[in-house]
């Protein structure tokens, strides 16, 4: 026989047939419902739990007001329930346009034309300064502020310049009225860049700058034309200046060979001159040798008679006899 079982929704007992019958208790299960229900809206109420992103910083408030100059770093953050929060700041780079309208808030150049301008500034909060940002401003009041500490510096740039040197530097423009505008601000960001897109003016202006621009390019292709011819007679004269100095160096070569030309004919019949002087002496001193030679010869067949030195002729012109002589 079953057992009656007990539940926390439901109850199991005998019907008397050898089975169970299940009886749900609504009542128990509408309360744990309720219950449930209860404590999922006193979390959401209550809330302590906030979440900080990670191109984001935080503060902690109280009441509405920050707490402290604690920066809360990204991850899950735990605040107190209904009365704390946390407000959050992005670090990202945010973007501030800045415009000077003609005949509204125009600047004026250095030769008094209205000038308008389009810009842009980037920026983005000091992480150090994320407490103060959130104590003293709103993200619009930072943008305002901004833009008019901007418009102010970069009036004063382009009134340093004349409508006709404005395109050419805008960089400069730019660059000048960043510094200027990071050094007098004092708002708890940090400017990161400042870029013109455009300059405008009057029809009137544009006029001039047109006349001005085709003036400056036809002083350009003058001197253009100028350089050219001055490089064209630069190279004339070079050219030139380096034949003069190839007819010199052909000249002062040719003068040279010929000195060693002379010089080696010179040298060339010094040593003729002495290798005859020296055949001459070898044919004197052979003859010297022959004539030692023959008499030698002759002392050795000398008969003690005194020969002459000549041999005698008839008048016919035939040798003379000499008689022999006997010892």
């Amino acid at each position: 026989m079953s057992e009656k079982k007990k539940g926390w929704f439901y109850e199991t007992e005998p019907d008397g047939r050898g089975r169970t019958e299940t009886v749900f208790n609504s009542r128990k299960l509408a309360k744990t419902i309720l219950v449930a229900v209860g404590i999922i809206v006193l979390v959401l109420v209550l809330n302590p739990i906030s979440c900080v992103g990670k191109t984001e910083r935080g503060v902690r408030t109280m009441f509405g007001a920050v707490v402290g100059d604690e920066v809360v770093m990204p991850g899950i953050v735990f605040r107190a329930p209904i009365v704390g929060g946390v407000v959050t700041r992005s670090i990202t780079p945010n973007e501030t346009k800045v415009s000077i309208r003609l005949n509204q808030n125009a600047a004026v150049s250095a030769d008094t034309q209205e000038i308008g301008a389009e810009a842009k500034a980037f920026w983005r909060y000091e992480e150090n300064k994320i407490p103060m940002a959130v104590r003293q401003y709103q993200p619009a009041d930072i943008d305002r502020i901004l833009q008019g500490i901007i418009i102010e510096q970069l009036k004063t740039v382009i009134g340093g310049y004349t409508v006709f040197d404005l395109g050419v530097n805008t960089s400069v423009i730019a660059q000048r009225t960043l510094a200027a505008a990071a050094a007098r601000t004092t708002l708890p960001i940090e400017i990161l860049d400042f870029i013109i897109s455009d300059f405008d003016w009057s029809p009137e202006v544009d006029k001039i700058v047109e006349q001005k621009i085709t003036a400056m390019a036809s002083v350009d292709r003058a001197k253009a034309e100028a350089d050219r011819a001055e490089q064209e007679q630069r190279r004339v004269s070079i050219e030139a200046e380096a034949e003069a100095r190839a007819t010199i160096a052909r000249a002062e070569g040719e003068r040279t060979a010929a000195a060693l030309r002379a010089e080696a004919r010179r040298v060339e019949g010094q040593g003729i001159a002495d290798y005859n002087r020296l055949v001459a002496a070898n044919m004197a001193q052979e003859i010297q040798f022959r004539q030692l030679e023959i008499q030698l010869e002759r002392a050795k067949r000398w008969d003690g008679r005194e020969v002459p030195q000549y041999i005698p002729l008839t008048p016919a012109g035939g040798v003379v006899t000499l008689p022999t002589t006997g010892r």
